[in-house]
């Protein structure tokens, strides 16, 4: 009966805007919640001194980082697992109250890419729905799915590259 719940689950990889919210903003916290200038200054002090031009680099990074990030969520934003995506990835990427913008958009463009790529195999028909409801049981924990894990546990069940 799992393994039904799972595959009606799978079946929905499609958008489902009713239960996307409607502003991006309201996913992604804003740019000045990062507190780049932390990690950045972490990073590039040396023996005491602040390499000025790699620290500006870093913040300009983060900040470009940023609005890439809120492009992506906006584009995709009527998925209801990508809220969930958005903060394990922000939760993961936050120190000591620094957040590394580069490695959150890294990690939720790589997550949404995945998805993509499994919704893809869904609509031409090509998706092993048993194998795909196995995998993604295996790698959804505490309602966030991990969606390269899921694509790349399927690949490794179906022999796929």
């Amino acid at each position: 009966m799992r393994s039904l719940a799972i595959i009606a689950a799978l079946s929905a990889l499609i958008p489902i805007s009713a239960f996307g919210p409607s502003d991006p903003e309201a996913l992604v916290p804003s740019m000045e919640s990062g507190n780049y200038s932390v990690h950045c200054s972490e990073e590039w002090t040396k023996r005491g001194v602040l390499d000025q031009r790699m620290y500006d680099y870093c913040v300009r990074r983060d900040q470009e980082a940023y609005a890439a990030l809120t492009s992506e969520v906006e584009e995709y934003k009527a998925y209801p697992w990508l809220r969930p995506v958005i903060n394990a990835a922000i939760a993961e990427w936050t120190k000591r109250g620094s957040r590394r913008e580069t490695m959150v958009a890294h990690s939720v463009h790589q997550e949404i890419d995945a998805f993509l790529d499994l919704q893809y195999l869904k609509t031409n028909g090509v998706l092993v729905e048993v194998v795909a409801a196995k995998c993604f049981q295996e790698w959804s924990k505490a309602g966030v799915p991990k969606w390269t894990m899921i694509l790349f546990c399927y690949k490794h069940a179906t022999g796929a590259d």
